[in-house]
């Protein structure tokens, strides 16, 4: 056996030993397989194998445009956990379920124009196109929007993107915020309320609704308007840029026009504002309980009080007369409105 061949069998050794994914069996098995001269031959033939499994074909943003439906980009990465190529970190994490792509393990990209499978990098190292005009290495994200600003944030971590508002990092909210705003928090660092996804690394535009200022997504926010919701999912309050007044009207003319049954007419209810934090006692109405401080219908009752009502005396079938003069328990006719139970709104 020549030199070279013996300094390529210590290499391929060596090469094994490093290997921290393999058994000590395997490692023995491979090593055998070196120095019988098959272990090169067995690594190409089964790298030729994965090559044929992995979904290398070009994807679009539009016609004629390389990406996906979620960016404008050249090129494509491989998932360090699967093994598989997609054109983004979200075309990953949509379409495979019980994991998520950890977007800083990323090593490889595919070039869609020379199909070349290379470490990450802005341009190709075969055909030397520009995969992004914006590309980070440190989140391996590529980006060639020129309608979007971009930038990668050291204290946030991650990159921003920006349509329409020049942005910062702000310690008092601990993210990136519009330049000169003047209200700080860090409700942001929560998930959304309607789909639950954490608005500090999400794709999606997030703002704080009055007067509670729960963060939610500008489209969950939309959506969930449009269902007929009007109170904050989390602590109930009615959002501030709504105007309540011509549904509050409205209740009060259904009220009006359906008076309570003569059983129902002196039940009590006591019930709580969600609005301005007020506890009252009111007569009971299935249409709901107004707060006499904000004229609203956000609320939700707490206690039933029902009045006592003695059932009629039974007839003495010998007599006709009453079987005795003393008085029966009251029972009630119907059961309570469940406690807690909101007053006619749809959460």
């Amino acid at each position: 056996m020549d030199s070279n061949r013996q300094s390529e069998i210590r290499k391929e050794i060596a090469e094994i030993q490093r290997d921290t994914t393999l058994s000590p069996q395997e490692k023995a098995s491979r090593m055998q397989l070196a120095l019988s001269g098959r272990y090169r031959r067995n690594v190409q033939a089964q790298e030729e194998e994965e090559k044929k499994n992995l979904d290398l074909s070009q994807t679009y943003f539009q016609e004629g445009i390389f990406g996906c439906k979620h960016y404008k980009r050249n090129c494509k990465v491989k998932a360090p956990c699967c093994q598989q190529f997609y054109t983004c970190r979200r075309c990953h994490d949509e379409s495979v379920t019980g994991h998520k792509i950890n977007r800083y393990q990323i090593q490889e990209m595919m070039c869609f124009f020379c199909s070349t499978i290379q470490p990450v990098a802005q341009n190709c190292a075969h055909c030397h196109k520009v995969m992004a005009k914006y590309f980070c290495p440190v989140c391996k994200f590529w980006d060639d929007d020129e309608k979007k600003v971009i930038w990668h944030c050291e204290q946030c971590g991650l990159c921003r993107v920006s349509t329409n508002h020049a942005q910062e990092h702000c310690n008092l909210c601990n993210c990136c915020m519009p330049i000169g705003h003047t209200e700080h928090s860090d409700l942001l660092h929560n998930n959304c309320p309607i789909c639950s996804e954490d608005l500090f690394t999400s794709t999606q535009s997030a703002f704080m609704p009055e007067p509670c200022k729960h963060s939610i997504h500008n489209h969950c926010f939309k959506d969930y308007l449009r269902r007929g919701n009007y109170t904050c999912p989390i602590c109930s309050k009615t959002y501030g840029n709504l105007d309540m007044t011509d549904a509050w009207t409205h209740r009060d003319q259904i009220i009006a026009a359906n008076p309570m049954p003569e059983e129902y007419k002196d039940w009590k209810v006591e019930f709580l504002c969600n609005d301005c934090n007020v506890k009252e006692t009111a007569l009971w109405h299935f249409i709901g309980q107004k707060c006499t401080k904000c004229g609203g219908y956000n609320t939700v009752i707490s206690e039933t009080y029902r009045p006592e009502i003695p059932l009629p005396q039974p007839m003495n079938i010998e007599t006709g007369g009453d079987q005795d003069n003393q008085p029966q328990p009251p029972v009630a006719p119907n059961p309570d409105p469940p406690a807690g139970s909101s007053s006619g709104e749809d959460h």
